[in-house]
């Protein structure tokens, strides 16, 4: 029997993650289930997946050195690496002294940030996204 319920898989990015968050938790006394729930993966997103209220139906995950995470975001996806995070890594732990590196994390962090090259684009990226999309579509299956 069908329950009419069509998953919507959301991908989120950046700061898009924080509108679905805000979204999913208006209503903080209803249950949830997967007919009320929008299963997200989010990319670069700047708040911890419990944050969601989604009920472990979000996905997701960050580059090593993205700028959020170089501002202290706590992040709790999972840490990737793509050809821009190994340089900025390498720049980093080779500069001479605590501002030279600071400076090289928050200019490195903003280009890593940038979520078409890193997270779409970037073949590794790619494959990681695509899995995610299927991961959370095949959750939302009756």
């Amino acid at each position: 029997m069908s329950t009419g319920f069509r998953p919507l898989v959301i991908a989120a990015l950046g700061v898009a993650c924080l509108v679905i968050a805000d979204a999913c938790n208006r209503d903080l006394t209803a249950p949830r289930t997967r007919e009320a729930s929008s299963p997200t993966v989010a990319l670069a997103s700047p708040i911890k997946r419990q944050l969601y209220g989604l009920d472990g139906m979000i996905l997701g995950m960050h580059m090593h050195h993205d700028i959020l995470l170089a501002l202290g975001v706590k992040n709790d996806s999972p840490k990737t690496d793509d050809d821009r995070s190994l340089l900025a890594d390498s720049l980093i732990n080779a500069a001479p002294n605590d501002s030279t590196r600071q400076a090289l994390a928050l200019s490195w962090g903003v280009r890593i940030h940038e979520v078409n090259y890193n997270y779409l684009k970037y073949p590794a990226s790619i494959d990681s996204v695509r899995g995610y999309l299927r991961t959370i579509r095949h959750s939302c299956l009756p």
